[in-house]
């Protein structure tokens, strides 16, 4: 009787690749990274359901102080530019966050908003730059959040990031 082991790891190789090939390349996300010179294909995970909140990317900068540096898009029930501002201050104030402004814009055709906002969070003075995009199936709310003091080194690339936001109706 042969041993099953090397026939079993074989069907299970090429299971994986024919699960590989199921999922064709522009179905995924590719993510290059220039500083630490990588590219990697993100897996494909189920969509988010229209009423659910969802995190869907964070980048971390290096632990300075005990934070990191960070940007995160979350996807949010979809709601209208004039509700959601109503809410988000009221949920700011109640976490002791002031907001220093609120501005209107538009982002591949949809309303958006541009958020800058401050204070205390675990002990850490940080201050938070937010673009919310409201679309028919979710709001995109893309956060980059640093502490107060490194503000003035982190702004420019915050507000570039916030930027290049777009959907896949724009060419990227």
């Amino acid at each position: 009787m042969r041993p099953l082991a090397p026939a079993l790891g074989v069907l299970l190789l090429l299971s994986l690749i024919a699960q590989a090939q199921d999922t064709p390349k522009e179905a995924r996300s590719t993510y290059h990274d220039t500083l630490y010179k990588f590219a990697l294909d993100s897996p494909r995970f189920e969509k988010c359901k229209k009423a659910d909140t969802t995190h869907v990317l964070s980048f971390l900068g290096s632990r300075k102080k005990g934070f990191q540096n960070n940007v995160n898009l979350m996807l949010q029930p979809p709601m209208k530019r004039k509700e959601y501002a109503t809410l988000t201050t009221g949920q700011l104030g109640a976490a002791g966050l002031t907001v220093s402004s609120s501005v209107d814009k538009t982002v591949s055709g949809r309303d958006a908003s541009l958020w800058d906002y401050e204070g205390t969070v675990s002990g850490h003075e940080l201050r938070f730059l937010a673009l919310a995009v409201f679309d028919d199936e979710h709001v995109f709310l893309l956060t980059c959040t640093c502490e107060k003091d490194d503000f003035e080194d982190c702004e420019k690339g915050f507000r570039a990031c916030l930027d290049s936001f777009k959907f896949d109706d724009e060419k990227f």
